[in-house]
């Protein structure tokens, strides 16, 4: 088992953690021009990150469902999923991009007092959230892909996807070559560019080397209603938790942007940092829903509960490990961003310790959320427990803490991270229930 968790594991690791290092390259290449310019950029990409965390709850459901169906060597069921992935993922992004220019005036606002710092996200959302529609195309693709076992594709297209990103980064903010100085404007235009680049190779590479996503038009001509009915029962909870949970995300940003623009400033320096070495231990998770969901698939349900087990200790266990070197090194690595102010990289220092003491807890609840449960399709659980624990939990925790008792910055980046630790207990009770394993692969009528 371990040699075929780590051949999925390292490839999609790899992927997730190019993924995520767009963002940190815009974060960190635009901390280069100060700490407002940073504040920005991480506050607008903390907004994106709302639609992003959303498209990643309506692939879900093609996930869960590629795998199993593709356990069962189910061509037509994977061809479905992928189209009603498909739909509801580009309708999705066209409504968020609707809403954000019908609203625009008034959204930065709620990042930042400093109107500088709203006029700069602003300045960046106009280009970025364009990314969305872009990646509502990219990420269904992905999603049947992985789910099919094909790992190593997703991973070459995001690599792709990274050095573009990098190289116009450095042309468009800089104005290098002869390129325009162009700033937090380039550093949009830079990441838009680079994904439709990738799309437009990944769809044509991807059918030129046979990793078809549709097998037949036929299967798709007529999608019965019936199958919609269960994906959207399996996607429509996941993706309103993922909704809540990132606007949650983006209400705990607007709390460090209420202490002021050094705590902002660090906090947008952290986030895109513990985002990328949370997405790198995403590969647990997605071995997870890919093997497990097999096994459920074939209802060998023994199997799956032992795979589920083993893999979630492995990756926690290696989290701890790395959590460890992450404590003893977190000055050096706040150190790479030399432009904010003394009491930013103070803040940031701190923080950084903090996410590395817990960064165990919180990848095996990663593996639990995002591989462990989603892989039978125990989507209601999700739900709940997301809603419960985020906006009845930790986030009234961490307002009241800093509007009532004083918090610093990193007081509330202590509690953010000590409410995992409950969360940790839930998953426990919810894994040991076994009501999560569920065979979800049985045919549709024509």
């Amino acid at each position: 088992m371990i040699i075929q968790l780590f051949k999925i594991v390292i490839p999609i690791a790899f992927q997730h953690l190019m993924l995520s290092l767009n963002s940190l390259l815009d974060t960190y290449m635009v901390g280069k021009l100060g700490n407002e310019a940073l504040a920005a950029a991480g506050s607008a990409n903390k907004f994106i990150g709302i639609a992003k965390i959303t498209l990643l709850g309506i692939l879900t459901g093609n996930s869960i469902l590629t795998s199993q169906f593709h356990s069962k060597a189910d061509n037509r069921g994977t061809s479905r999923a992928f189209v009603v992935n498909f739909v509801l993922s580009l309708t999705f992004s066209l409504g968020f991009a609707i809403f954000y220019f019908v609203n625009r005036k008034w959204i930065p606002i709620t990042f930042s007092e400093n109107p500088e710092i709203q006029r700069l996200a602003g300045i960046y959302l106009n280009v970025g959230v364009f990314s969305i529609i872009v990646l509502s195309i990219l990420f269904p693709m992905i999603a049947s892909l992985r789910s099919k076992g094909v790992v190593n594709f997703p991973f070459i297209l995001t690599t792709v996807m990274l050095a573009t990103n990098f190289s116009l980064n450095y042309l468009l903010i800089f104005g290098k070559f002869g390129f325009p100085k162009m700033g937090m404007i380039g550093a949009a235009i830079a990441t838009l560019v680079s994904e439709i680049f990738v799309v437009i190779v990944g769809y044509i590479a991807s059918d030129l080397l046979g990793y078809k996503v549709i097998s037949s038009f036929e299967y798709v001509k007529k999608i019965p209603f019936s199958f919609v009915k269960k994906y959207l029962t399996l996607a429509v909870p996941l993706t309103i938790a993922n909704f809540l949970w990132g606007a949650c995300l983006s209400k705990i940003h607007n709390i460090f942007g209420m202490m002021g623009t050094d705590a902002l400033a660090a906090f947008s320096a952290l986030s895109p940092v513990e985002t990328s070495i949370q997405y790198l231990f995403g590969g647990f998770g997605s071995a997870v829903l890919i093997m497990v969901g097999t096994e459920l698939g074939r209802n060998n349900f023994e199997s799956a509960y032992k795979k589920a087990k083993d893999i979630s200790l492995i990756g926690a266990l290696i989290a701890g490990i790395i959590g460890s070197l992450g404590y003893i090194s977190s000055g050096f690595i706040a150190s790479f961003y030399n432009k904010i102010s003394p009491m930013s990289h103070q803040y940031l220092t701190s923080m950084i310790g903090i996410f590395s003491i817990f960064l165990w807890v919180r990848v095996f609840n990663s593996i639990s959320l995002n591989g462990t449960f989603r892989s039978g399709g125990d989507s209601v659980f999700i739900f709940w427990i997301v809603a419960i624990t985020s906006w009845f939990m930790t986030l009234p925790s961490l307002y009241i803490g800093h509007t009532h008792l004083n918090w610093g910055p990193v007081e509330v980046y202590f509690v953010a991270n000590f409410m995992e630790i409950v969360l940790a207990l839930m998953f426990v009770i919810r894994f040991r229930s076994k009501k999560w394993m569920k065979n979800l692969s049985k045919r549709e009528e024509e």
